[in-house]
């Protein structure tokens, strides 16, 4: 029997099996993606989920799996869901970790603490995303170049969140 996304025969045999479902989950990924890409966030939720069903059963101890993790947590945030991204973004970082030997410095450690760092932000966890971002801006400028857009990005991020929290300190002591 030959399936769509191979055109070529496929055993029944389990290596087969992962082959395709693995072509499946590059589809779906790229589909999600697309829509996340034009703003349809609560269209590509559910695309995310069944990509990273996929991978949860054929790509363990692979990145392919930690990046539909990061990209399925990526949508909560973005669809304003923070709390659910918790328990996805813990995941990636330990993933992540794992990938890089345990040696706990990458980039790709760091865009999942930037992450984080974020959906602390927006919970209003104010004192807590201090330090994760002042964490992921030494692991970035210690991993990348200079200049390095996510740099920018997490230095802008923890400036809103230090304007936050002095705004927050100043009611509380108006009040």
């Amino acid at each position: 029997q030959a399936t769509p996304l191979t055109a070529q025969p496929v055993s029944q045999s389990s290596d087969g099996m992962a082959r395709v479902a693995m072509e499946a989950s590059l589809f779906l990924f790229d589909r999600a993606t697309t829509l996340s890409d034009k703003g349809w966030y609560a269209k590509a939720k559910p695309i995310f989920q069944e990509c990273l069903d996929i991978r949860d059963q054929f790509a363990q101890g692979q990145p392919a799996l930690t990046q539909s993790v990061v990209a399925l947590a990526e949508n909560y945030l973005f669809r304003g869901k923070y709390a659910d991204a918790s328990h996805l973004l813990a995941r990636a970082k330990d993933l992540r970790v794992a990938e890089a030997g345990g040696a706990g410095k990458s980039r790709d450690i760091a865009y999942v603490m930037y992450l984080q760092s974020a959906q602390l932000y927006y919970l209003s966890k104010y004192s807590k995303a201090s330090q994760m971002f002042l964490e992921t801006v030494k692991m970035l400028v210690d991993t990348m170049p200079s200049g390095d857009v996510l740099i920018g990005r997490a230095i802008c991020l923890q400036a809103l969140n230090t304007a936050a929290q002095g705004k927050l300190l100043e009611a509380k002591a108006q009040a």
